[in-house]
């Protein structure tokens, strides 16, 4: 619920400043825990591992297509067999008989691997095998409650495997009645009866080219899948404004575009005024005027959690774009310990805040005018004690002092977890807005700062996401461009 707006107006510019009921996230955020997994996060898991995705399935395919082709092609040829009681009078008879014919199926089975069949195959064909390799191609089974026994054999040959297992066979039936017992009239008590011929093969049964292109492109999809979930998990960086609100219920008030260009021209805002990081930062301090700060003016921190991440090109160009919206703005290098404000304006940083705080200088010696609304108050010397030179009562003396001539006190400071300098500065401020850089800044190190605000008494006013792609699967530009915008036009980064 937004409460009545207040106007306050000079001679330059108007300035509106909005105020609403702050969130419960607004001042404490903890980090979100067990976030449920939706769609959308597995098509964005998906998005991301998108080349290993297609790539995996075609490089397995074309592998398998390869060994295919190198494989020898292997026939198959069957022969089939009956085994029969030679006498049975009565039904007893039948019975035991059938039991026994079932044994010497099982017997039978067994000696078409054995020399004295395979001898004889090799003899009568002429094989170049040798005994065992030629018992390895050759397999005798005898199915499940039948007096049946299929005797199959494999070659390279179509031809040869048809005759090896048609001679197999007839030199089974041959020896057959040498091997089972007689009956006390000398007569074969069973008889082995050929049901069926080899067949010369028309076709290999392997490679089976279908089949292993099949199984291949399979596992290289669920291989491509599989690499790209853990991947997913093991890379803990942020790649997108999604990923800051799948850990803290934190909200994003800026989401910033990479900029090949940053490292010569830091102050977009000024030296590229039409371009879509200027753009950002106009967005962001759009969204900055609908957060109510404590104090009767706005003042703030801006951090990170770790070097790097883009805290102090932030601070510097949304000093700019509140300076260039009629706001009376001081932008102070309060990171005591690597500062580079006044590097970053081209303006001398000898005298600053240190000096101020320790009563060397008045203030306003110190202070450096940047442009009409904008003053810069740089770091001055790097003092030994930066701690707790912050926490000085002259240091809050001099805040509240900038606070009352300033509609905006903007702060950079050191990073939050290497030092606890920000966290002190966050305290006697409005707040801190953190600074994410994406596929630079690590998930748990982004709740760790936010957990060391937290346990400072410090506010989280909102999280800055920097440096994000402007193409692949992270890219930002989905989010950004409006209806019929386009890179260059108007656009605004914001997220409120």
């Amino acid at each position: 619920m937004f409460h009545p707006v207040h106007l306050r107006c000079d001679t330059a510019a108007s300035v509106v400043t909005q105020r609403r009921e702050r969130p419960p996230t607004a001042r404490r955020t903890r980090a979100k825990k067990g976030s449920p997994v939706n769609l959308r996060d597995h098509l964005h898991v998906l998005r991301r591992g998108l080349p290993l995705v297609i790539a995996l399935p075609v490089l397995t395919t074309v592998a398998a297509g390869v060994v295919s082709a190198a494989q020898a092609p292997v026939y198959q040829a069957t022969t089939s067999l009956t085994v029969s009681a030679a006498t049975a009078t009565s039904g007893t008879d039948l019975n035991q008989g059938g039991t026994y014919v079932q044994q010497i199926v099982k017997t039978l089975s067994d000696v078409v691997t054995k020399p004295i069949v395979l001898d004889r195959v090799r003899q009568s064909l002429d094989l170049p095998q040798s005994e065992s390799q030629l018992a390895a191609s050759i397999v005798a089974t005898a199915p499940l409650n039948t007096t049946i026994i299929e005797i199959t054999a494999a070659d390279s040959s179509p031809q040869r495997a048809a005759a090896i297992a048609q001679e197999a066979s007839d030199q089974l039936v041959d020896l057959s009645a040498t091997l089972v017992p007689s009956d006390a009239a000398g007569k074969a008590t069973v008889k082995v009866i050929p049901i069926q011929r080899a067949v010369v093969p028309s076709s290999p049964v392997s490679p089976t080219v279908s089949r292993n292109l099949a199984l291949a492109l399979v596992a290289g999809l669920a291989l491509g899948l599989g690499l790209a979930y853990l991947w997913s998990a093991i890379d803990t960086r942020i790649r997108s404004a999604r990923d800051v609100g799948a850990i803290t219920g934190t909200p994003v008030v800026g989401e910033i575009l990479a900029d090949p260009r940053a490292a010569a021209h830091p102050l977009v805002v000024q030296t590229s005024p039409g371009s879509i990081q200027a753009e950002a930062f106009r967005g962001l301090r759009t969204n900055l005027q609908f957060i109510d700060f404590e104090s009767g003016t706005q003042s703030f921190v801006v951090t990170s959690s770790h070097p790097g991440e883009g805290k102090t090109t932030t601070t510097a160009n949304l000093a700019l774009a509140a300076a260039d919206a009629g706001l009376e703005v001081v932008l102070v290098d309060g990171d005591l310990r690597k500062p580079r404000v006044h590097a970053l304006f081209g303006i001398e940083g000898g005298l600053g805040l240190v000096d101020a705080v320790i009563g060397r200088a008045p203030l306003d010696d110190v202070l450096q005018p940047w442009s009409d609304r904008l003053h810069v108050l740089p770091a001055g010397m790097i003092p030994p004690n930066p701690a707790e030179l912050l926490q000085s009562r002259a240091m809050s003396a001099l805040l509240d002092e900038l606070r009352e001539r300033y509609d905006l006190v903007v702060i950079d400071s050191p990073p939050l977890l290497p030092v606890s300098d920000a966290a002190v500065l966050a305290r006697r401020t409005g707040g801190a807005i953190v600074v994410a850089a994406a596929r630079r800044t690590r998930r748990q190190h982004l709740e760790r700062a936010l957990q060391a605000l937290d346990q400072a008494g410090a506010g989280v006013l909102g999280v800055v996401v920097t440096m994000l792609p402007t193409k692949g699967p992270d890219s930002a530009s989905r989010s950004v461009y409006g209806y019929g915008e386009t890179p260059g036009s108007s656009a605004v980064l914001g997220k409120a």
